[in-house]
This record gives C-alpha cells, sequence and structure tokens, in this order.
C-alpha cells in the first residue's frame, strides 16, 4: 500500500510545521481516502470566509491561497511574478494595462475570462463588500475590460504600493458565473467558491474542519502536485496543537508557543529552518499624552531596553536585535544596495543605563514617573513588559504591567479605545506589527502618519509630525525608485531622532518541517505558502 506523507508547517508570526510518514490505512479515513496523500492542518483558529476578499489573515490564507490564485504571486525572494496575469506595462503613472492568460480554467473546467478578472477586482474595491482589502484599491478609479484578454486599471493618483496589490489576495480571481449563483452564501460553509488553484473547496464544518481535495483539472501542466487531500483542523488551544502535532494527529501546527521549540528541534525527523519577516516588535509611546510628548522621556526608556536579553532569553534567538528603524533587509525588495548602506548605519539604541539616566534628567520629569505598559498575553510579550518593569526602576521609572488578550491589544493598538478627551485611552503598549507589502511604506504610513492616529487606525503611538507626513505622501507617488528610497531614508532620519516607536526587534518566522519534505519558505509568507510546492523525498 502507498506510503503516505503528513506535512507540517507555520503560519504566524512564530510558526512551525512537522510531518511524518504512515501507512495507509489509518487515521480515521475511509479506504478511498487511505490510498491518498493527506495534508492534515492545525488552525489556531476558523477562517473567515472561503473568499479572497476576505483573505487578510494567516488562517483564511491557509485555505484561500490553496483554492483560487492571483494575477500576480510572491516568489521565495519577494519578486513579482506574473500568475493569471501574462504581463502587464505601465502607460503612464495613473494607468496600468494587464494582458490575462488565455489557457486557465476553473476547477469545473469553465475558461478564465476577461469578465472574471474586471468582477472579482471591482467586488473588492466595492463598499457594500465590506473586504478586508478594499483599502488597497484607495487610488483606483475604474477597472475595465479593454480587450478579449486586456483589463485596465486607472488610478486617481501615482501610487507606488499599486503593483504590490495583485500580488496579494487583493488580486486573486474568482468564477462570476458562480459568485452569482450562490451570491447569498458564496464564501460560506454551504456555499464555496470556485477558483483556479491547485485545489478544490470540499467542505467546512465551521469550528471545526475544513477540507480541499486536489483539482484534477489544474489549468498549470508543469504543477506536480503531490497532496491529494488537505484536512484543517481547528484547534484554538496552542498547547492542545502541539500535543496533536508530536502524536500524529495532524501534520500541519499553527502558532506554537517559544517554549516549546525545543522540544521539536530536538526530533531526528525535523528540519528547523528561521526566514526573516516584515514584523516589528515595539513599544509605542502615546506621544499625545505627558510625559510621553517628551523625546528625552522616550530615548531614556528605550536605553533602557536590554534588548540583547530580550532576543537571547526570552525569545529564544527567533528575532532579530534591531536598530532604532522599523524596517530591516528582509522588507526591502528593491534598491538593496542603497538601503543595505542605509540600513548597516542607521542608529541604534544599545541598553546603556548611563545615557537612560542623562536623557531622564533632561526631560520634564527628572525624578522619574509613573505609567501603565499594556502587553498582550503571550508569554514571550509579557515577559519582556516584566523585565522592562525591573529595567525602568534603575531610572526610578515605576511601571505597571497590565497584561490583555489579544483581542483587547488590537482595541486598544487599532484606535478602539479613546479617553474623554478623543485621544488613545493609554500610556504605552507592548505589542507588534507586520508590513502588508515587501516594501518600508508597510510599516511606514500605517504606523507614523498622523492620519492614521485616530479610530481604526494604526499610528498606535498617536504620533504627528507635518514633515513626516509630507514626505509620505511624497514617497507614495514617487514613480523613481531611487527617488524613492532616499524620500524614505528622510523620513526613517527623522523617526530615529524621535523615537516614538521603541523598535525591540525583527522577529523571524520558524519553520519546522519533515526533514523528507523540501520547500524554500519566503518572507511573504502570508501570501506565498503553497502546498502544491511542497515536495517529498522517500526515506
Amino acid at each position: 500500500m502507498k506510503k503516505l506523507v503528513k506535512l507540517a508547517t507555520f503560519i504566524l508570526a512564530v510558526s512551525i510545521a512537522f510531518s511524518t510518514l504512515f501507512t495507509g490505512c489509518g487515521n480515521g479515513e475511509n479506504n478511498t481516502d487511505s490510498k491518498k496523500t493527506i495534508f492534515n492542518v492545525a488552525l489556531s483558529g476558523d477562517i473567515k470566509a472561503v473568499d479572497p476578499a476576505f483573505g487578510y489573515d494567516r488562517n483564511t490564507n491557509a485555505v484561500v491561497l490553496q483554492v483560487t490564485e492571483g494575477l500576480f504571486y510572491y516568489d521565495v525572494n519577494n519578486k513579482i511574478v506574473p500568475r493569471l496575469a501574462k504581463s502587464y506595462k505601465v502607460v503612464n503613472p495613473t494607468t496600468y494595462v494587464y494582458e490575462i492568460r488565455n489557457d486557465v480554467n476553473f476547477s469545473d473546467g469553465t475558461p478564465l475570462t476577461v469578465d472574471d478578472v474586471v468582477f472579482s477586482l471591482n467586488r473588492y474595491k466595492d463598499p457594500s463588500t465590506a473586504s478586508e482589502v478594499a483599502w488597497m484599491f484607495a487610488n483606483v478609479t475604474s477597472i475595465t475590460k479593454t480587450g478579449d484578454w486586456e483589463v485596465t486599471v486607472k488610478l486617481s493618483k501615482p501610487d507606488a504600493l499599486w503593483e504590490q496589490t495583485l500580488a496579494t489576495t487583493a488580486g486573486h480571481i474568482y468564477s462570476k458565473k458562480y459568485y452569482e449563483e450562490h451570491k447569498s452564501n458564496f464564501g460560506k460553509p454551504d456555499g464555496g467558491i470556485l477558483g483556479t488553484g491547485p485545489f478544490v473547496f470540499k467542505k467546512w464544518v465551521t469550528g471545526s474542519e475544513i477540507d480541499l481535495e486536489k483539482n484534477t483539472k489544474y489549468w498549470d501542466k508543469s504543477a506536480n502536485i503531490a497532496i491529494d487531500k488537505i484536512v484543517y483542523k481547528i484547534i484554538p488551544d496552542s498547547t492542545t496543537r502541539v500535543k496533536a502535532l508530536t502524536s500524529g494527529q495532524v501534520d500541519y501546527l499553527s502558532n506554537a508557543p517559544i517554549d516549546q521549540l525545543d522540544q521539536l528541534k530536538a526530533s531526528q525527523n525535523i528540519n528547523v529552518s528561521k526566514v526573516n519577516s516584515f514584523t516589528i516588535n515595539f513599544i509605542a509611546f502615546n506621544t499625545e499624552r505627558e510625559p510621553f510628548n517628551d523625546v528625552n522621556v522616550r530615548k531614556a526608556i528605550y536605553y533602557s531596553i536590554d534588548s540583547n536579553s530580550i532576543v537571547s532569553n526570552i525569545f529564544k534567538d527567533t528575532t532579530i536585535l534591531s536598530n532604532s528603524l522599523p524596517i530591516n533587509d528582509a522588507i526591502v525588495s528593491t534598491e538593496k544596495d542603497l538601503w543595505s548602506s542605509y540600513i548597516r548605519n542607521a542608529p541604534d539604541y544599545k541598553y546603556n543605563i548611563d545615557k537612560a539616566k542623562e536623557y531622564l534628567s533632561k526631560s520634564s520629569v527628572p525624578n522619574g514617573f509613573k505609567f501603565t505598559l499594556i502587553v498582550n498575553d503571550e508569554p514571550a510579550y509579557y515577559s519582556t513588559a516584566l523585565l522592562l518593569q525591573q529595567a525602568l526602576k534603575q531610572i526610578n521609572i515605576d511601571v505597571t504591567v497590565q497584561k490583555v488578550t489579544w483581542s483587547e491589544n488590537s482595541s486598544y493598538q487599532f484606535g478602539s479605545r479613546f479617553d474623554k478627551d478623543g485621544k488613545r485611552d493609554y500610556d504605552a503598549l507592548l505589542t507588534r506589527w507586520t508590513a502588508d507589502f515587501p516594501d518600508a511604506d508597510g510599516n511606514l504610513t500605517p504606523l507614523y502618519k498622523s492620519a492614521n492616529k485616530g479610530k481604526g487606525g494604526s499610528n498606535s503611538a498617536a504620533y504627528t509630525n507635518a514633515e513626516v507626513d509630507k514626505l509620505l505622501d511624497e514617497q507614495s507617488s514617487a514613480t523613481d525608485k531611487g527617488e524613492r528610497a532616499k524620500l524614505q531614508h528622510q523620513i526613517l532620519n527623522i523617526l530615529s531622532d524621535e523615537v516614538p516607536y521603541a523598535i525591540i526587534s525583527y522577529p523571524q518566522t520558524i519553520f519546522a518541517i519533515n526533514k523528507n519534505i523540501k520547500y524554500t519558505f519566503g518572507a511573504s509568507w502570508l501570501y506565498n505558502i503553497f502546498f502544491k510546492d511542497f515536495e517529498f523525498e522517500d526515506n
């Protein structure tokens, strides 16, 4: 009987892949399934929909990326590569023309048409859809069919990030006809979706399981798909997920706790690798609240952070020591030489209690003060907050650590909690942020533009700087990549001096995968983990 390969990979900021070999009669599958290669995935929570319009989180994308495909995709080096689009040209800074492939079919055998492309993209843009990727279309004025295999997109103004959009789930295409026939339940458990991807949606039991099967009519004949069936098992508790993995009940683990990494590394059957990410760990100072409106206070705290200890002892070297920049090499996809030199020479705020005391003495509170630091309930982040609490005692700053759930953390971070004066209702926040694109602006505009400090905004430092706002607008519409990088450097120079955020480290994505499984993971993993490309080797 055929040997079955079971995998594991990871999806969250620290995720794990694991895999075991087993023979085909077990695992509770019927006789037909027992002859197939079945890939069992443990998700940390249910998906939002089988619909790219809501493909904006790790669990949902783990499913959506297998069923639908985009006009483009990110390769392992974060380069944008055509998929359903054959090519594109920039007619002028606000007009993009796309040639669509004429040899693609949906999983039911019906051909992909330009009408499907135009419909899918316009649905993301339509406010009534309430798509989580709609903001990527903010500068789009029209998406129209301009030829049998041609689509033209017009923008209201130049948008340097537009070329990235169609490599995310915002560029994924599905059948217009299927949507219109299933409008009331499209993307839901009883409605599903019809895409062009290598796998087909079969079943979704909410809160329990999602099943996909190999697309036997997949258009890309060069694909050598080893997996016949994917079973996603929803297991919210992280310890239970780890036990399910180590016992062989599942093959793919989401959100493995850092304190259990050593256990997985010890296995002789697993290869563990690290990939840099677009994520940053930081403290957001509420710059609209005293004394955090004083840059000397912010610098005093920054110099009190023992980032080396945090990286080595708390995060177990699953995160990289940062300088003062909210970006690292992983997020840079163009002008790499220019960026490499700039990043290498950027200022930092290495742990130095003497400097911390010096800056506090120059501040508005030279004798110290009290504040509350909000932190999510992940053990590594909470431990970091406790370490900082002890360190700040050395400069007479008394910190109350307030531990909250991730949901509560998000309500603070994304502008849902305000005081009676309409300002963010916290002193400081220890959290993380992940950029949507391999581009420095994936961290810059969301975190630093003053327009994003209000309700629903991601500027959790409530930072306002007119010069930074001006430069952010200029770089967002710059068409020359070199000039754009220089504008971003000007922004970063200001931010490194004003430190509205104390950047602590750059988390890595951790992959642990069976030594017989071959797959190269990239930093754009939210949008580019494709199970169809997993390769298997015999023992």
